[in-house]
């Protein structure tokens, strides 16, 4: 059997691979031989979100529940029962790639002890800077960040993440890692995911509900979000998620740093990329390109459509008859 674990990153898919899994889970065992569970043997946990085509992450908290099992190696087994003996076991969470390095040693001696032939490691990359522009946008709409994108240029340390994450697996006697760079196809990100699992091109499936499960913001709800962010503090979450789940058909507009703070961020990351692509498949290497420039208003007037001001403010009624009161501070808007 083989123990299958996808790693992320964040931006690259995640949250529509792991609704298809989820709404395929029963499929995929009972036509391919593939186990994706969505409970929890301890706990009872259950993972809802995806199957319903929401954002999630994943069944990972599962794989976490066996690491922090006293015996991983029946956990494992329990999951793994019924599954054929050329089977698969699939995890997936986009976090791993920077909580699961100090845990691959465990799970590597654990999966043998089982029965697994070794682990199998997918990793999405993403070219640094678009990934930059892409989770900018994600930290505004779910973590509150006030920020401007030439801010969050500045800060940006996925790549470290990345790199030790590639050094860790790199060590280990019995684990096989597949890593595509996410920017060269992100339209063939199902294709690349049946290679990886031996799945026909033929074999049926059903599609999430929503094509873009975790869609990125346009330009005017970002605006909307950063005012949103300094009034509400991290309630205004809901407000995104709302804006996402309501309206998944809005295509994203991100906002594009200046020159400067791209050739600063270019220049800074440059050392670690190279570092990071003598670690990938030579096809696979992250690029180092500056995005186009655009015009980003950062005053004026914010135009919403009827519908995305009908989300914000459901979601603000709710906060106020919930009575969160934040105080207004704009000296941290921008």
């Amino acid at each position: 059997m083989r123990l299958n674990v996808h790693v992320g990153h964040g931006k690259t898919g995640s949250s529509f691979l792991q609704s298809w899994w989820a709404i395929n889970a029963d499929v995929l065992r009972s036509r391919h031989g593939i186990g994706y569970p969505l409970r929890a043997p301890r706990s009872g946990r259950h993972e809802e979100d995806g199957v319903r085509g929401r954002f999630s992450m994943g069944n990972g908290f599962i794989l976490e529940e066996v690491l922090a099992d006293s015996d991983p190696v029946a956990v494992l087994a329990e999951l793994a029962a019924g599954l054929p003996d050329h089977g698969q076991l699939l995890f997936s969470c986009e976090r791993f790639v920077r909580s699961l390095p100090e845990h691959l040693a465990r799970l590597e001696s654990s999966a043998l002890a089982a029965g697994f032939e070794g682990l199998r490691l997918l990793l999405f990359v993403r070219d640094p800077l678009v990934h930059a522009h892409s989770l900018y946008a994600e930290m505004v709409k779910a973590h509150g960040y006030t920020g401007t994108v030439d801010d969050w240029l500045s800060i940006y340390n996925l790549h470290e993440a990345v790199e030790y994450f590639l050094k860790v697996q790199s060590e280990g006697r019995t684990i096989h890692l597949t890593a595509i760079n996410y920017s060269l196809a992100p339209d063939r990100l199902c294709e690349q995911v049946r290679r990886w699992l031996e799945i026909s091109e033929t074999a049926s499936f059903t599609d999430p509900p929503i094509a873009r499960v975790n869609r990125s913001l346009d330009r005017e709800e970002l605006r909307a979000l950063l005012v949103l962010n300094c009034l509400v503090g991290k309630n205004a979450r809901a407000i995104g998620r709302r804006l996402v789940q309501e309206l998944p058909d809005l295509p994203a507009q991100a906002m594009v740093a200046s020159t400067g703070a791209q050739m600063g961020f270019l220049e800074r990351l440059a050392p670690a990329v190279r570092r990071i692509n003598a670690l990938l498949p030579p096809p696979q290497a992250l690029r180092l390109q500056a995005l186009p420039q655009q015009e980003n208003p950062a005053d004026g007037d914010i135009r919403l459509s009827p519908h995305q001001l009908e989300v914000i403010a459901t979601e603000l009624l709710k906060l106020g008859s919930a009575g969160e009161q934040t105080p207004f501070r704009s000296s941290e808007c921008h």
